[in-house]
């Protein structure tokens, strides 16, 4: 079992509520989110194709991937909805199940984020 270590990603003020923030730290790439005074983040990768999520909507909690529009809670990483759309265009129920090439509804992987004298670390 490996130990766990915390890595500086940048100032409280630095991130504001309702905007996601592509954060690169030790070689990788993590999403970042405020949700009121929790900060979630996330592997910048979305289970579906393996397509980055930073540039995705972001509100409430909640980040839609930018290319397929699959639905995540990003403080937990549960997948909400699967495959809706290709690339912010809504598909209608019938052709969902061709976009999805097979694959089933995935999580995304989830990291702590914690805060210490106003600075943010992931802990990976």
């Amino acid at each position: 079992m490996s130990e766990t270590q915390r890595i500086s990603i940048g100032k409280v003020e630095d991130f504001q509520e309702e905007k996601l923030y592509e954060v690169k730290a030790m070689g990788q790439s993590y999403v970042v989110g405020r949700v009121g005074d929790r900060y979630c983040a996330a592997t910048n990768v979305c289970p579906h194709l393996n397509l980055p999520l930073a540039g995705g909507k972001f509100s409430a909690g909640v980040l839609e991937c930018p290319w397929h529009n699959s639905v995540f809670d990003l403080c937990s990483g549960k997948n909400q909805d699967w495959v809706r759309g290709l690339v912010g265009i809504r598909l209608p129920d019938w052709s969902r199940d061709l976009v999805k090439l097979g694959r089933q509804p995935a999580d995304l992987t989830t990291f702590n984020i914690v805060e210490e004298n106003g600075e943010l670390f992931i802990e990976v």
